[in-house]
């Protein structure tokens, strides 16, 4: 119920009603986002504004990220979560999924900055050891229409970085 649709068509951010209560699609991105994921992670009684991903893993000081999830943010999440986990490579333990990894309760304009290099997404694809990169692509939107999608497959591909494409293309 803390996840509300968009049924009017003249909004932004429109999303069709009927992928909204569709069970393999889901509410999108968005949607979870700001009903879920801002809710969960605002008000933290010791550390507020942390990303979901931190929070979770509070005690265990984290997971090494060997994995790289790129995404559209207009899929469901019902979608998004079967694709990812049907692509999930065995041997790899922690991933970078933008949504879940920046903490959305902050300033993500500021957290990106005005140079790419600085970017958790740059930061992240060039690590050491190099991530896995999944491009997940989904029902909804192509995932070359958003253009971090793009920049992080460039970035993956110039660092030769083991780039698959998995989900559904549009």
């Amino acid at each position: 119920g803390a996840i509300r649709g968009q049924p009017d068509r003249t909004k932004k951010r429109y999303y069709p009603q009927e992928r909204f209560d569709d069970p393999t699609i889901g509410p999108n991105m968005h949607q979870v986002n700001a009903g879920l994921i801002k809710p969960l992670t605002k008000n933290h009684p010791e550390l507020p504004g942390l990303s979901y991903a931190v929070l979770c893993n509070l005690e265990s000081g984290g997971l090494p990220c060997d994995l790289f999830i790129s995404h559209a943010w207009d899929e469901g999440v019902f979608e998004f979560v079967d694709n990812a986990l049907k692509a999930w490579p065995d041997e790899c333990q922690g991933a970078y999924i933008c949504f879940l990894a920046n903490p959305q309760n902050l300033d993500i304009g500021a957290l990106l900055g005005s140079d790419v290099a600085n970017s958790p997404f740059y930061r992240v694809l060039c690590c050491n050891p190099p991530p896995r990169v999944i491009m997940l692509a989904n029902s909804s939107t192509p995932i070359h229409g958003r253009w971090w999608c793009i920049l992080e497959a460039f970035l993956a591909v110039s660092q030769n970085l083991r780039v698959s494409i998995a989900g559904p293309p549009l």
